[in-house]
């Protein structure tokens, strides 16, 4: 079976920054379609799997928090849009203060 897999190797990790949204853990398996919106905090822990063809969106201003090797891994047959914008765009950070985040952490394949 062919995987498409973003792994994400980070280096350091710390808490998690201050958000009054409602935090979702990403972890495990998702076998449903769900919308990631703006209206919560979402951390990537752990390898997330989207499997059984289900479709991970993200819309548009969306911020992923990653925690130490966290990956996100999209099996054949599932999908994930990503569907950022230049005024909007769809990020992954590490879990790490803003001012402590520099470029090249994250690694996707």
């Amino acid at each position: 079976m062919k995987k498409l897999i973003l792994g994400f190797v980070l280096l350091a990790a710390a808490g998690p920054e201050t958000n009054a949204k409602p935090m979702a853990i990403l972890q495990n398996s998702l076998t449903i379609s769900p919308t990631l919106t703006t209206d919560s905090c979402y951390i990537l822990r752990g390898v997330y799997v989207v499997t059984n063809n289900a479709v991970l969106t993200i819309n548009p201003g969306v911020e992923i928090l990653c925690e130490a090797a966290s990956s996100l891994v999209v099996t054949q047959g599932s999908k994930i849009f990503s569907n950022g914008t230049s005024a909007l765009p769809v990020v992954f950070s590490l879990m790490q203060n803003p001012g402590l985040r520099t470029p090249g952490f994250l690694v996707g394949q």
